[in-house]
């Protein structure tokens, strides 16, 4: 009888210690698919969502915002004269001049706005229930904060400008509105941008 409770208690020890073995296992599993998941959506230089991440965002947002009947507005900014920073001082320190512009994008960003690296010296905002007139006021806050703060990089002080365009989804035709047809609004808003100068915002 003695050796029976002995032998069920070793059972019962020994099933206690797979079940949590397998309950750690599982849990770490899960954990690292996350994580993998995490990893497929970030930039990995500048810690922003990258271009596959944003349409998915993106389209999950406008689907939203048209059965809300509520404006979608998108910024595309582009860092002007890049080129030239990395010709004359190297690409890491072209790297290091990105992630301070996009430091100070999401600073200023409001929390409800998706930023995104769209390519490049590329990125573009998603600002979800928002008329352009108000997603033209966070480009200005954004373009006057990158002017007025260069980065200092090995006793180096770097200038940098950004160009923005602007689109916004049109209530009279929102069904019609997709990620792309907007992408596309605001890329050629950049374009005039630059046209016109840069350093400006356009819509």
């Amino acid at each position: 009888m003695a050796y029976i409770f002995i032998f069920h208690a070793l059972f019962e020890a020994i099933a206690i210690s797979i079940l949590t073995a397998m309950a750690y296992i599982t849990m770490t599993t899960e954990h690292l698919q996350n994580d993998l998941r995490r990893q497929a959506q970030i930039d990995p230089l500048t810690g922003c969502y990258n271009r596959r991440a944003f349409y998915a965002i993106a389209d999950h947002s406008l689907s939203r915002s048209k059965r809300d009947r509520e404006i979608t507005s998108f910024i595309m900014l582009d860092l002007d004269h890049f080129k030239a920073i990395n010709d004359t001082h190297g690409h890491l320190t072209g790297d290091e001049v990105l992630k301070h512009v996009v430091d100070i994008v999401a600073d200023v960003k409001r929390e409800q706005d998706t930023l995104s690296r769209y390519g490049g010296e590329e990125f573009i905002i998603m600002l979800p229930n928002t008329p352009s007139r108000e997603a033209a006021a966070v480009a200005e806050r954004i373009r006057r904060s990158v002017e007025q703060s260069p980065v200092e990089i090995d006793g180096i002080t770097i200038k940098s400008t950004i160009s923005l365009g602007i689109a916004a989804t049109d209530l009279e035709n929102i069904d019609n509105s997709n990620v792309g047809t907007l992408i596309s609004k605001a890329d050629r808003a950049l374009y005039n941008a630059k046209k016109r100068g840069r350093n400006r915002v356009e819509q």
